[in-house]
Formats: structure tokens, sequence, C-alpha cells
């Protein structure tokens, strides 16, 4: 008998323990340096080799951990690909779709996707390919800018803290736009802050990076308020060179991003088209009912304040106030993030940390729009880096090196924060739940066969758009098979039954089947809009069936209520709440 292993069993077990070995290996490097060199603060020439051990060993062995998992088909969260990824799949397949104009994404990650796919040959490889690259990426410039703003041992511990934080680690492989947004925002800020006042050259260059990061995220756009803000913040650098960055950062952006804008303007009428007004409409009127998505219409945020700006403006501080609740990183060091960023401007920091402040405080004003953590946690992962030196760089200055036991000195700085890594590390959920990239793979966005037509729509969650049956003439005992294809809508996190009930005479119910689609095993809470759904079913016919015309009736219900949804026509009238198809007749055996 062979040998069976549960891979994903033996990956939910032991990378905790991979993860813990490497993470007490590192502080223990960290440990022997300082005592090497009496600190890690020591001159560069005495600190560098070990500090160069450490970053570079984190590095290599992250890579491997992400290569690993990718080969092996894992992911360190409860999700491998990104909801919206089916859409971004369908716009890579030709370099035409690429550049079709989106309300939702620029043609950035599309683009990605489009180019990297005529080497590994399959969209979902690719979009793994682009998150481990970028993930990788992150956790480089996370240290180089952490060590620019702070010092080297803050960067060092970042980067041993960044893969232990749930909401980064749990994007790590994630297919999406998530990683690569990231990537190219901090290359930005890296770039701006290593190169202002020194090389206008640079400053082009982040700019740059910026727009880049629009093109795959259109949130990257608050970098331009936010290092506009940071430069004219600036008290003594002199006027003409502030001046010179500004608009060199302004230009380059807004030149990478001019072809968007075009396609844009010349398709839409609109340089800035997309529907994220409608996500704010969701959030304070429709209660992100996703049936309620078609029937919003083209609004933009100046219609969302008109409408009831006191309703506008209480919904927004709510949204930011219950954000700044919860923290991105995990306990305990989340203890100091908040008490970090409020002390850091009192300790003379280093004039790029504004960067920082004017970064998170832009881009949480903007997403808290229509967001907040607990809603939406994923779309603050463009904080977590800055959260982390803020609150990396506040345990360092409240915890003493040494401490003295009968004159000895004891160091316990660099333990303390091994153990809290490892309390981040075991309690992460994303280090708990394992799922195999490639399961998004089963939602289908090719339009099928259908051998009877229709087009039925289900309250906009769903479109009957056809079905085939095995038969139309059946007997008493008869198995009529019948498989219905549903083209999904917006149907939110609810599961609805699907019925179909065989119907004869005076409305009497001969046989039915009632289940969740595909058998139970692609519920509508997992379906995607605008994918095609297969739906299997069968209804036997009882033996004292009376020979005559029947009717099959087909809808979908709430378990829980048993409401069912209704028919709507093209004016969005509700039109009974169960479709009729063809008559079936029931013939004497």
């Amino acid at each position: 008998m062979p040998l069976t292993v549960d891979m994903a069993a033996v990956t939910n077990t032991n990378i905790k323990m991979i993860l813990t070995g490497f993470l007490v290996l590192a502080m223990g490097t960290i440990m022997v340096s300082r005592r090497r060199y009496d600190t890690l603060s020591s001159p560069r020439s005495k600190a560098l080799s070990g500090a160069s051990i450490i970053f570079i060993g984190t590095l290599l062995f992250f890579s491997a951990l992400l290569t690993a998992l990718g080969i092996g088909h894992y992911a360190l969260t409860d999700y491998s690909v990104e909801w919206d990824f089916p859409g971004y799949m369908l716009r890579s397949q030709t370099w035409r779709a690429v550049f079709m104009p989106n309300d939702r994404t620029p043609f950035g990650y599309p683009l990605l996707l489009w180019l990297i796919t005529h080497l590994t040959g399959d969209v979902f490889v690719s979009g793994k390919v682009i998150a481990g690259l970028s993930s990788i990426t992150v956790l480089g410039v996370t240290y180089l800018l952490a060590k620019r703003l702070f010092d080297l041992q803050t960067a060092l511990l970042c980067t041993l803290a960044l893969p232990v934080t749930s909401l980064f680690a749990g994007h790590t492989m994630l297919v999406g736009t998530d990683m690569p947004a990231l990537a190219l925002l901090l290359i930005s800020l890296y770039l701006l802050a290593a190169h202002l006042g020194s090389d206008l050259a640079g400053i082009v260059l982040a700019g740059v990076f910026g727009g880049l990061s629009y093109l795959v995220r259109p949130s990257g756009i608050v970098l331009i308020p936010a290092v506009l803000a940071w430069l004219v913040s600036q008290r003594d650098p002199d006027t003409p060179s502030r001046n010179k960055a500004a608009f060199a950062y302004l230009l380059s952006f807004l030149l990478v991003i001019t072809p968007q804008l075009i396609i844009d303007w010349a398709q839409t009428g609109s340089p800035f088209y997309n529907s994220r007004a409608k996500d704010v409409w969701m959030d304070i009127y429709g209660n992100w009912d996703w049936a309620l998505w078609p029937t919003i219409g083209e609004i933009s945020i100046m219609d969302l304040i008109l409408m009831d700006p006191v309703r506008f403006l209480a919904n927004w501080a709510g949204n930011l106030l219950e954000t700044l609740r919860h923290s991105p990183i995990d306990w305990p060091l989340a203890w100091f993030t908040i008490p970090g960023f409020l002390a850091l401007p009192f300790t003379r920091p280093k004039r790029e940390v504004g960067l920082i402040y004017w970064f998170c405080g832009a881009y949480l004003a903007l997403v808290s729009l229509a967001w907040s953590t607990p809603s939406q946690s994923r779309i603050f992962l463009m904080v977590v880096p800055f959260a982390l030196m803020v609150a990396v760089w506040l345990f360092l200055h409240l915890v003493p090196s040494d401490l003295r036991v009968a004159q000895q000195k004891i160091p316990w700085k660099e333990p303390l924060f091994l153990l809290a890594l490892l309390l981040m590390l075991w309690n992460g959920k994303p280090y708990i739940d394992f799922l195999r990239p490639g399961v998004e793979r089963h939602h289908s966005f090719v339009k099928p066969e259908v051998q009877t037509p229709l087009r039925a729509n289900l309250d906009n969650k769903a479109l009957l758009i056809g079905y085939q049956a095995d038969k139309r003439e059946l007997r008493p005992g008869d198995t009529l098979y019948l498989t219905l294809y549903w083209q999904a809508q917006y149907v939110g996190s609810e599961n609805y039954s699907v019925f179909i009930h065989l119907v004869g005479k005076d409305d009497h119910l001969w046989a039915q089947d009632d289940s969740w689609p595909r058998k139970g095993e692609h519920p509508t809470s997992l379906w995607l809009a605008g994918e095609f759904v297969q739906d299997p079913h069968e209804l036997v016919v009882p033996p004292d069936a009376p020979a005559g015309p029947y009717v099959v009736v087909v809808g979908m219900y709430l378990l829980d209520t048993g409401e069912r949804l209704n028919v709507i026509d093209e004016d969005g009238q509700p039109q009974g709440n169960a479709i009729i198809l063809e008559p079936f007749s029931v013939i004497s055996p």
C-alpha cells in the first residue's frame, strides 16, 4: 500500500518550527555581533559584516521559503488568489485587452501578467511569480528604508519581524495586486528619501516608481499629495532645491500614468475613469449588498458628498476611528505602534521620517472613505512596513540593552524581542490555514454552449442563461438529468440553495431536488461576478406519477428563512419568484 502524506498538514505543522529555528539563529547572531563589537550601532566597518550576514541570510531564507511554498502550491493564508484576479486574467489574454479601460484597475498589473505569461505559459503561475518577487523586494526595501530613517539595529529587527507579521505573511504568495503595488511604492519612497537634495535624477526615478505603483493599484495616487505635503513642510532645505524636487517628482509621476489617462479619456471621456465612488456609496448606503452594484449607476465622490454631507463626513470619521483602533501589525508589537507614532516627533528624528507621517496619514484618510480595518484588512497592507518601523524603534528605545544581576550584565533586549516575534508567529492566523493556490481555476469565464438558452435574472445575484435536459418525455420511475447554467452576478456572502421542482396538474409537486450549486461543491458565497457555473441536478419521477404535461420550476432561496429570490425584468421589476422551464411530459409505462 503506497504511503500517502498530507502535505498541507505537514506544512502547517512544520512551517512555524522552521521559522522559529531561523528566528532563534538570527537573533543569536545579532547577540554575538553586539557582544563582539559592543553594539550594532558601532562604526560601520565593525558592524557591517554581522549585519550583512543577518540581512542577506534573511532574504535568502525568505526566498527559499516562498519558492518552496510556490512549488508545493501552498500559501500562508486562507485564500491564495485575490478575488479580483479572474478579471485581471481575462485582461491579460491579449495585449488589446490589457489596454482596454477598466473602472476598477489600470493596465499595469494585467500588462505584467501578459508579459510574464509568455515565459511561464500559465497566468496563475505568473501571478505567483510576481507576488513572490514583490514580497522579497518589500522585505529588502523595508530594510534599506528603516536603516536610512532610523538606524541599523531597527532595520535588522524590522527585517526579522516583517515575515512574521500576519498581514504581510498572508499576502506573500497571494496572487494579486497587493504585493507588487507595495513594492513599487516602497521603492519610490526610498529613492525620494535617499536622493532629496543630492540627486535630481534619483527624484525623477522615485516619481517613475510612484507612477508605476499607481498603474498597478489606483491608491498609489496618494503618493502625490503625501510627497508634495512633505516637501512643503520642510523648513531647513533651501526653497529652490525643494521646489525642483517637488516638480521633478510630480512631472515624472504624471508622465508615467499619462498613457492610462489618455486611454480612459479617449474611450470614456474621463481621464480618471473608475468606480471607486460606488465603493463609498456601498459603505454609506448599500450595506455592501453587491446585488445593488448594477443599480448604482455612474456617480462621483462629489455626488455622494452632496447627497448628505453630514452622513458622508460621519461615515468617513467612523471608518477612520475604527481603523486606528486596529493595528496592522500583530500583538505584542502592536502595543508600540500608536505610542511610537505619538512619541517619535519629540525625539528630533531625521527629516525623512516625516515621509512616514504624510504617507500613512494621506493613505488612511483616502481608504477610510469606504473601508475600515475589520471590513477589509488587506487594504491596510500598504502601511504595515511603516507601522512596524515605528513600533520596533519605540521598543528599542524603551527596553534597556542589559540587566544587572549581582553586578553581572545580562543581555535581555534581544531575547525579549525574540519572544515578541515568536508570539506574533505562533498566534498569527495566516500560519494556521493553508490552501492550495490554483483552486480558483475552478471558476470559468468562458461562456458555455447551452442546449436551451434563457436569460432569467434572479435579483441581480444570478442569471440563468440556459439549461440542458437529457429528455423531454419521462416515464414513471425515470430520472431526469438536468443541468442549469448560471452566470454569477454580485452575490455577496450568502449561500443560496437552488430548487428544482417537477410540478403537475393543480400545482402538485411530484419531485424536487434542492442543494447548493454543483451538488454543494460551489456555493454562491464563492461565486465571482461574471463567472459561469455548470450546475447538475437529478429529478426522480415517482412510480405513481400520472401521465400528462408537467413543468419544471427553478429558483433560489435562503435555507434559513425560506425566502426566495425574485425574478426581475430589465427594468428591475419583480416577475414572481420562480423560473418556469419549457414543458415536459410523463407518458404511460
